[in-house]
């Protein structure tokens, strides 16, 4: 591929799904499901994925996590017990991010 967009989802998810060995039973189907969309992902070999969460509220500016690494622990807000701290580690683009930001920029929003 010379660039564009290659795939675009939408996940269901739930906190409950945060650690699998944990989940109900009746997310089963769900949690087979994100990872039938992970192998669909990683079959189309993408440069990058960008995520969009509806969950990092914010009231008018579209901020864009530009470091080169993000790591850290997801704990979820809502459910603390249900996500306690699981850790992630994957690579970033600076690059991308940064015109990313331009990008949303130039539609006359707010970014950084």
């Amino acid at each position: 591929m010379n660039g564009g967009i290659v795939m675009s989802a939408l996940a269901s998810h739930s906190p409950r799904i945060g650690i699998e060995a944990q989940a109900p039973s009746f997310l089963h189907g769900v949690i087979a499901g994100e990872y039938a969309l992970g192998r669909a992902i990683n079959a189309l070999a993408p440069d990058l994925i960008v995520l969009q969460s509806a969950h990092w509220v914010t009231t008018f500016t579209w901020y864009v996590t530009c470091q080169s690494r993000h790591h850290g622990n997801c704990v979820s807000d809502e459910l603390p017990d249900l996500i306690p701290g699981i850790p992630y580690d994957r690579p970033g683009d600076t690059g991308f991010a940064a015109l990313l930001v331009e990008a949303i920029k130039t539609k006359g929003l707010l970014a950084t």
